[in-house]
């Protein structure tokens, strides 16, 4: 199972890590009854943004905020021309830094290291100051490309190391004309697309209006001929960025059409189904699913609630390991969105990552497998196959990790942050 980033991805791939936990701050130590209200109301705004923290480690986590941005600032100052950026995950206690260079981030983990806090470094392409340069000049209406287009609605998103624009939508058409002259620092959005974008109706995995969601039933031919599960959505790597379903290969081939409830997708235009990857890419050219966004999930039992959102992608199997529960979304999760733990990559098997604990059903090929930490969910990969039956006890699944899939097929998932 080698590791592998996908070409062109926009989410930060790590490459390092300081090992020691945290040590613990003066002041920072106590039960959460013991102290004054306002301390008690920081524990508590701690707890709402990262769920399952206990009020002891939240008010430590607090309490060595401290240190962290006296890191941040330290490097700011002294590493402008590397810095891209960070960003804390209070609910696994991890400082996240952000660097142009392979050297950079060295530097960044052996600081974060000798400071006793906890921290993973990622490689960007851009550095904060150059991203923040960008979104001053989309804001002030003076931006070289974008003009007035998008004043006032710029903002830097960190994690992604790009500045998003918001065109009006009288000025977008325009804007996105312009693509190829923009940096590629830059990524253009509608306004409120998310808002507008989850309204409409879903009241089965056969029968869903857009957005298109993984775990959706399709059909292949024509409407009426059920094919295998919505795995999920990517977009082309390369410019100009086409939109993609993908979903397991053996479902079809090239040239072959797909779709959901009334509406198609499009035709097969990449297919990968040897070694570990099981996969194809329908091109999305159907307007009808095209005009809305991209990433999101089935919700089971969703009452009329937006869907759940992919939140990231597996950027690198390393980050992957026996022993993580991961769950699929598929056409027979009715009961909603089963889950198993990853065995191991099995090489009887293709090579493909083993899920112990969940027999998928015949149907399912093609559905999306995702890691669910808190409120967050990470697309894993793409659903192939799994032991006779259905749902039995004991039984096993089988899937293409979702880089090897990406690699094969030029593509990157779609995600909503």
């Amino acid at each position: 199972m080698a590791a592998v980033v996908a070409a062109g991805a926009l989410s930060a791939s790590p490459v390092g890590a300081s090992p020691g936990a945290p040590a613990r701050v003066s002041g920072a130590a106590g039960p959460a009854s013991g102290l004054d209200a306002e301390s008690r109301d920081a524990v508590r705004a701690f707890q709402r943004a990262f769920p399952g923290v206990s009020d002891e480690d939240a008010w430590q986590r607090i309490g060595e905020e401290d240190a962290r941005s006296a890191l941040i600032g330290e490097l700011a100052a002294t590493e402008a021309a590397t810095f891209g950026g960070s960003w804390y995950d209070g609910a696994t206690d991890t400082q996240h830094l952000q660097a142009t260079t392979a050297e950079a981030a060295d530097r960044y983990a052996r600081r974060a290291a000798d400071e006793d806090i906890k921290a993973r470094v990622h490689r960007v392409e851009f550095t904060q100051r150059e991203l923040t340069a960008e979104m001053a000049r989309a804001l002030a209406g003076t931006h070289a490309v974008l003009g007035s287009a998008a004043r006032d609605h710029a903002g830097v998103d960190v994690r992604a190391n790009r500045v998003v624009v918001q065109p009006s939508d009288a000025d977008l058409a325009g804007v996105r004309a312009r693509r190829a002259s923009l940096p590629e620092s830059i990524v253009v959005r509608p306004r409120d697309d998310r808002a507008e974008a989850v309204a409409d109706a879903c009241p089965s995995r056969s029968h869903c209006d857009r957005p298109l969601r993984s775990g959706l039933e399709q059909w292949k031919g024509e409407q009426g001929n059920p094919t295998c599960s919505l795995g999920f959505t990517a977009r082309g790597t390369l410019y100009p960025a086409r939109k993609y379903v993908v979903t397991a290969g053996h479902c079809g081939g090239i040239g072959d059409t797909f779709g959901h409830y009334t509406h198609e997708f499009g035709q097969v235009e990449r297919h990968r189904n040897s070694g570990d990857v099981d996969a194809l890419a329908v091109r999305i050219t159907n307007a009808y699913w095209l005009n809305a966004s991209f990433g999101w999930i089935y919700r089971p039992n969703g009452d009329g609630r937006p869907p759940l959102a992919v939140d990231a992608r597996l950027d690198s199997e390393s980050a992957m390991q026996a022993g993580q529960t991961v769950c699929l979304t598929a056409r027979n999760s009715t009961a909603g969105n089963r889950c198993g733990v990853v065995d191991a990559v099995d090489s009887s098997h293709r090579g493909m990552t083993r899920v112990g604990g969940l027999d998928a059903c015949p149907g399912d090929s093609g559905g999306g497998w995702y890691r669910k930490s808190d409120d967050r969910r990470t697309a894993y990969g793409i659903h192939s196959d799994s032991a006779e039956g259905c749902h039995t006890a004991g039984g096993v699944s089988y899937f293409s990790t979702l880089p090897s899939v990406e690699e094969a097929l030029g593509l990157e998932a779609e995600v909503q942050s």
